[in-house]
């Protein structure tokens, strides 16, 4: 439930509309999310949201952090940013965590709930884009950010293991 509350915080945070595609959109990104565990069992990515951005949010994160972050630590990185994004609100938030918020609400194209079977639609504009998710699984964190390029028409994507940034 808190993850819920985190992820509808985040959208209104970005000022990103939920399942709302653009007037005049051409473009349909289908877009199914899951994650395979060590024992073989998938766990879908439900009730989470996928947001469709026109920059890359994990080279802004490295690109604010004076002290660099390695790639083993970015994963973890940008969930804990895109955390801190749903807390501002409530309290005070750093000049880093500011410029990660604005470049969110700049930066939105547009973007949408997963439903309980870890699926979502959006629709855009064709173009160049990035597919940003940001996932809880327990004590780890599962993060994407996932180039695309869209072009008239249906399109998917499949976000898994083997596409986390």
């Amino acid at each position: 439930m808190a993850l819920l509350a985190l992820v509808l915080i985040s959208a209104q945070l970005a000022g990103a509309p939920i399942q709302e595609p653009q007037a005049g959109a051409t473009a349909e990104l289908s877009i199914e999310a899951g994650v395979q565990l060590r024992n073989g069992d998938v766990k879908r990515v439900a009730r989470t949201l996928i947001t469709l951005l026109d920059a890359d949010f994990g080279d802004k994160l490295l690109a604010v952090h004076p002290t660099g972050i390695r790639n083993v630590q970015l994963q973890t990185a940008l969930y804990l940013t895109t955390k801190r994004l749903a807390e501002m609100e409530r309290k005070p938030s750093s000049e880093q965590t500011r410029q990660m918020g604005e470049f969110l609400k700049t930066h939105t194209i547009a973007s949408a709930m997963t439903d309980f079977d870890g699926k979502a639609i959006i629709s855009a504009p064709p173009g160049k884009y990035f597919v940003f998710c940001a996932f809880e699984l327990g004590a780890q964190y599962v993060v994407w950010s996932v180039p695309v390029e869209l072009k008239s028409g249906k399109q998917a994507v499949i976000l898994d293991h083997n596409n986390t940034r």
